[in-house]
């Protein structure tokens, strides 16, 4: 297969599935083994695509979410609104992280910043609780 056959068949598969992601991709969305999501793959007859190599295949983005989408429709609708709560709180907490790292590569770029005091002790109290840890249980 050459390059423009090879870009060719991505791109219209890319595009009729959503997206082609790899098996492993595929288990941590879904948070499963990459065993498993053979196994599921297997079950439910997915399409694999192939194109060079057959030890490398990939999977339908479309096919992850509609697992995805079958596994919360399964939970009761109190369970879906307390789940869907939840995932609200934990990407606007997330999105304030991401900004904060954001605003720290705009401010020192490649350079570490500085560590904060809290961090410093915190990481001193670390290292002392692998000290202490590492001589508990050890015979003279």
């Amino acid at each position: 297969m050459d390059v423009r056959e090879f870009n060719y068949l991505f791109y219209r598969d890319w595009n009729n599935t959503g997206g082609l992601i790899t098996p492993s991709t595929a288990a941590k969305l879904l948070g499963l083994s990459t065993g498993r999501i053979s196994q599921i793959w297997e079950e439910r007859k997915l399409r694999k695509y192939i194109y060079t190599d057959p030890s490398k295949p990939l999977l339908s983005l479309n096919d992850i979410k509609k697992i995805q989408e079958e596994k919360y429709k399964n939970l009761s609708s109190e369970a879906q609104n307390i789940i869907d709560k939840e995932q609200r709180e934990w990407e606007d907490n997330y999105e304030q992280i991401l900004k904060k790292e954001a605003e720290e590569r705009a401010k020192y770029g490649d350079l570490e910043p500085p560590r904060t005091y809290e961090d410093q002790i915190g990481e001193e109290i670390e290292e002392y609780r692998k000290y202490i840890n590492k001589r508990i249980g050890k015979s003279k």
